[in-house]
């Protein structure tokens, strides 16, 4: 009897990166299983408890900063979330609606200095942009202090992930 050889999960090397991911209402989910598959070290937030993106991130074991659900973003929260921008190697932005609930996932990023931010971008953000423009102008801020990335399907965020980062990324 032949017995299939087991496929080894993708491994990341010991100095491995981070990521923080800005997401909720179901749009990280992808992204934190593809991260996964490659054991790189994620966290999220800010994140209201029982978000499906909270599930995800609480059944993968990543780093969740979290408030209860429908609560305004605190301030403990935001010096929680700037905390793990600054600890991370990247921060990648879901393509994840912005109200006023939730803007100061965005806000803060203009607080962040020399990160590489990659905003994934499927649509026009004005299609997702419920803050009457402030969620575009503030992106437009973060680039001055910051290497900005744009892709516009999930499959190039994939690809600049393990393209930029396979020192880190390995088979």
């Amino acid at each position: 009897i032949i017995v299939p050889k087991k496929k080894d999960k993708k491994v990341v090397k010991e100095n491995k990166f981070s990521i923080h991911l800005v997401c909720g209402g179901g749009t990280g989910k992808e992204i934190m299983n593809y991260l996964d598959k490659y054991q790189i070290e994620v966290s999220c937030g800010v994140l209201n408890r029982g978000d499906t993106d909270w599930e995800e991130a609480k059944r993968l074991n990543y780093k969740i900063i979290e408030i209860p659900p429908f609560a305004p973003i605190d301030q403990k929260a935001i010096e929680s979330v700037k905390e793990e921008i600054e600890k991370s190697d990247m921060v990648v932005v879901a393509n994840t609606p912005f109200g006023w609930g939730n803007i100061d996932n965005i806000e803060v990023l203009n607080k962040i200095k020399n990160k590489e931010i990659i905003f994934l971008i499927e649509d026009n953000i004005a299609k997702r942009d419920f803050t009457e423009g402030k969620v575009a102008s503030i992106m437009e801020k973060i680039k001055g202090e910051n290497k900005i990335y744009k892709v516009d399907n999930i499959k190039k965020l994939f690809d600049f992930i393990k393209q930029n980062y396979e020192e880190n990324i390995y088979d």
